[in-house]
């Protein structure tokens, strides 16, 4: 039996855990403020874990070669460079011309905490998250979620297992075949691309100008309820007060 699309298989599982399709996660990441919801385009076009892409800069970022290298900054002779996904090359080609630094901020211009473990987040990114939950219905969904749905979508298209782990930056203690093997950009890049693009999601205006959106919030996103009932509080003691007075 499916309920909204999910098994109870898939219920019982742990948000996160499990990779979904490009179609049911395209509305969830709408349903986020644009500066989130960048931050979840790129997770799920990169495969990257949400550690990695909080503390990626600019510097890291090759758009003429079309991929990101995340030893940039240190002396490695076995650099990991992901593959950048054509989707994500208007997004990241203003963040890159526009930002030094820190690529990926919240919408109040700061970096977002990179979390201690893989599938851990905190502080916006956690209300994010919770709220698209709530506007889209979509429940099933974590930034680990895209890591495990590059992987299971680049498994399902066929892909070679040497160039998904590569991707990934899984790496096979014991496997020599690992230590020798390095799978050239060209076909990291043509494994990419197979990624499904949904239009509505790539069409997003965000994905073209994010300096313009990077403040925006979704709609009902930071409603001072707050204030609300204060206020209500304040009117209710007020009329206490006067009854008091009244009766007096």
């Amino acid at each position: 039996r499916q309920y909204n699309g999910l098994s109870k298989r898939d219920i019982k599982r742990r948000v996160g855990s499990y990779g979904v399709e490009y179609e049911h996660a395209a509305p969830f990441v709408l349903a986020m403020s644009p500066a989130p919801a960048m931050v979840m385009t790129a997770l799920f076009y990169t495969g990257l874990r949400p550690s990695e892409l909080f503390a990626l800069e600019a510097g890291a970022v090759n758009i003429a070669k079309r991929y990101i290298d995340l030893d940039w900054n240190t002396k490695t002779d076995d650099p990991r460079r992901v593959p950048i996904h054509e989707v994500l090359v208007p997004l990241l080609t203003a963040l890159v011309e526009q930002r030094e630094g820190i690529l990926f901020l919240n919408p109040r211009g700061e970096p977002y905490p990179i979390p201690d473990g893989d599938e851990k987040v905190s502080g916006q990114m956690k209300t994010a998250i919770n709220g698209a939950r709530k506007r889209s219905g979509i429940k099933d969904i974590a930034p680990y979620t895209a890591r495990h749905t590059v992987s299971s979508q680049l498994i399902a298209l066929g892909v070679d297992k040497m160039i998904k782990d590569q991707i990934l930056g899984h790496y096979h203690e014991g496997d020599p075949s690992w230590d020798y093997t390095h799978v050239p950009m060209p076909a990291l890049l043509a494994a990419i691309n197979r990624l499904p693009v949904i239009k509505a999601w790539a069409n997003a205006p965000w994905m073209s100008d994010p300096l313009t959106y990077q403040r925006k919030l979704a709609e009902g996103t930071g409603a001072r309820t707050d204030l609300v009932k204060l206020k209500v509080r304040r009117e209710k003691r007020a009329k206490v007060t006067r009854n008091k007075k009244l009766a007096a």
